[in-house]
């Protein structure tokens, strides 16, 4: 399988910036795309088949191993006595003058039993550890669904090959105590490297979430490979069914932002014309159709709500300029036409957004990668605090792929892969209205970088290193962790990382095959995670990414 170069553009070069390096895609082969109505409602499925996932040598697929659960362990076999097996009756033996024989042969009579019951009792205990073992584990008879499946379930074993693809398996199981399906990658045989559409450039971000609701709901939202873009969500720790397709037709990755409890507004760059389209999700219900705005993006649109009923959204026109809407009463987009920010971006801006904890307006920064000395250096800026943008900041550093910002009341933290492969950082402070001296945090790495915070002394990184695994370093105070955690996984996208909870966290990728993956997070006191178990979300989403970018 060839990999792209770093700097590769598939097709023409339709909007070059000033030393050529213009826009990417990404050229690696799509998922076959599935057939039928995209828009259906696939099955839930309930009860999850245990799977593991082996890299097949050489080739970066994945194959399913250990469908059929193993035998069950020998049990004691225990014998019956028949009704002819009977000695002679008491009657006969009093009456034959043999007492002590008769009591003799009771004696071991009732020994016998009691033996016989204490191994019964024995039997039924391991059976039930066995049974209890493979319902844990997801065991069960039938075979397993493909490697799109989402979840084991009832059904064929054929799966599906469409975004949502369901899966088979006939066993029955309980569900287990976190969602999706326990998943493996093991390292390639041989030092082998795992395939990844990230190596050799910058990978950015695939996915798209948004949380509201007690308890709190997740939504991931994915591009398939048939270009509609399909969501699932997740709440208490279970998949609410299976994906779902929103249709369209898009070219670009999805972008979503929630700006009231129930509500979601979701973008994308739409493949005849490339202007920005959206559907919004309010009191249960979906928009039928996909809303046009007017314009042309050159890059994936970045999204974020800075308060109740406040929405920011901005986007890349054919010449690299950055172009603003808002929205601050839930209903109209202001201004009528786009609002031009000036500068010249060389990358996908990320927009951040910091509401205050009453839900009333707070900062949104932008970040981007301009057009300085050297290229590609970062430039930066933020609301003030009437809502209106204040001017670009420039920063000195030569980067690689898409920046990304995390906004905090008083702080904006901002990231970035340096062209050696290394993550830098930057803080800006609301106290001293400064940037602090960036910070090279070590590290070889091939995504854009996920960032996120628990509390106001912690923030936690992460991106995916060369051999396509992901890797994590946390912050707490003003102390970075000395060494990058090595989570696993198989990464064909930038993670996606996201607070479910008072401590935890869940962090997505698009794996293998077009499949999501994920692992669940404890956050502790400590600098690292700990041990890490992936899951399988099943979905055929497609690897191929529009943006802009020096990668």
């Amino acid at each position: 399988m060839t990999q792209p170069p770093r700097n590769s553009d598939a097709g023409p070069n339709l909007f070059p910036s000033p030393n050529g390096r213009g826009q990417e895609y990404s050229t690696l082969p799509e998922v076959i795309p599935g057939f039928g109505n995209r828009d259906m409602t696939l099955p839930e499925v309930r009860h999850p088949e245990q799977e593991k996932m082996l890299v097949g040598a050489g080739t970066g697929y994945i194959k399913p191993v250990g469908s059929t659960p193993p035998p069950a362990p020998p049990y004691p076999e225990l014998g019956v006595a028949t009704a002819h097996e009977e000695g002679p009756s008491a009657d006969a033996a009093l009456a034959g003058g043999d007492r002590s024989n008769w009591f003799r042969r009771q004696r071991k009579r009732v020994l016998v039993g009691i033996a016989a019951v204490i191994l019964l009792v024995v039997a039924a205990v391991v059976v039930g550890a066995v049974v209890g073992t493979q319902k844990a584990g997801g065991g069960g008879s039938g075979s397993t669904g493909s490697p799109e499946s989402s979840n084991g379930g009832s059904g064929s074993g054929s799966g599906s090959n469409t975004p949502g693809g369901g899966g088979g398996g006939s066993g029955t199981s309980t569900a287990p105590s976190v969602f999706g399906v326990p998943t493996t990658f093991p390292d390639p045989p041989n030092g082998q490297t795992l395939l990844s559409t990230c190596q050799g450039t910058v990978c950015p971000q695939m996915l798209a979430t948004v949380q509201f609701g007690s308890p709190r709901t997740t939504y991931i939202f994915a591009r398939g490979a048939d270009n509609a873009f399909w969501y699932r969500s997740v709440t208490s720790g279970a998949w609410e069914g299976e994906w779902k397709s929103l249709g369209g037709n898009f070219i670009s990755q999805p972008t979503a932002a929630s700006m009231r409890e129930g509500r979601i507004d979701i973008f994308g760059v739409w493949g005849e014309d490339r202007s920005p389209r959206y559907k919004t999700f309010q009191n249960g219900v979906w928009d039928t159709d996909w809303t046009r705005m007017n314009g042309i993006c050159s890059s994936q649109l970045s999204m974020c709500s800075r308060g109740l009923d406040h929405l920011n959204i901005i986007h890349l026109d054919s010449a690299n300029g950055v172009w603003h809407k808002y929205m601050d009463d839930g209903v109209n987009w202001k201004p009528s036409k786009w609002e031009g920010q000036g500068g010249y971006s060389s990358s996908t801006i990320d927009l951040g957004c910091a509401p205050l904890a009453d839900g009333s307006p707070g900062r949104a920064d932008m970040v981007a990668y301009g057009r300085g000395n050297p290229d590609y250096g970062m430039t930066y800026r933020k609301t003030n605090s009437t809502g209106g943008w204040g001017g670009w900041a420039n920063a000195t550093g030569a980067f690689d792929g898409d920046p990304t910002v995390l906004s905090g009341v008083d702080t904006a933290d901002y990231f970035g892969i340096a062209t050696d492969g290394s993550m830098r950082h930057r803080r800006w402070l609301s106290s001293t209205n400064a940037v602090e001296e960036e910070v090279n945090l070590g590290g070889n790495f091939q995504s854009a970088v996920a960032a996120f915070a628990t509390g106001t002394s912690r923030i936690d990184v992460i991106a995916v290193g060369t051999d396509a695994r992901a890797y994590h370093k946390a912050r707490i105070g003003q102390t970075w962790g000395t060494s990058w955690e090595n989570l696993g996984g198989w990464f064909n996208s930038a993670p996606r990382a996201v607070v479910t909870g008072d401590g935890e966290a869940v962090v997505f990728g698009l794996g293998p095959n077009g499949t999501i993956i994920h692992t669940n997070i404890k956050i502790g006191e400590n600098f690292n995670w700990g041990p890490t178990q992936w899951y399988s979300d099943g979905g055929s989403m497609t690897a191929r990414w529009y943006r802009l970018g020096p990668a």
